[in-house]
């Protein structure tokens, strides 16, 4: 076999593994959108129950919600990264959410801890 057939051969098979990974990250948007779809569902719920009553967000604990605002925050500069904007589009309302969620449970705390420093 003569060097000229190797090199169409590896570049061949080189060209096919590009092909495979291309279609396998249309796959992996795919089930990034829809699991965005599925979170962006889940915080709409949310949002409804505390506009509802602002009281549900008394039991959120300032850590779990910052670290959920920042973990979201990564997705959506992987997202971003990636060219995903579908899903950075989808994960904005989640990010605003976390945001709000965050700063009140801060807000919250930081007035409890207040009134027990004054007494």
């Amino acid at each position: 076999m003569h060097n000229s057939a190797r090199v169409y051969l590896i570049s061949k098979d080189i060209k096919n593994q590009e092909l495979y990974y291309v279609k396998a990250m249309d796959y992996v948007s795919l089930v990034l959108d829809f699991a965005n779809i599925v979170n962006l569902i889940a915080v709409l719920l949310l949002m409804k129950a505390v506009i509802k009553d602002r009281n549900i967000l008394k039991g959120f604990s300032i850590s779990g919600t910052f670290l959920t605002f920042v973990a979201i925050s990564c997705f959506e500069t992987a997202y971003f990264l990636m060219g995903n904007l579908i899903s950075v589009a989808l994960g904005l309302v989640s990010i605003v959410f976390w945001l709000i969620a965050f700063a009140f449970t801060l807000r919250k705390f930081l007035r409890e801890r207040q009134i027990t420093s004054s007494r």
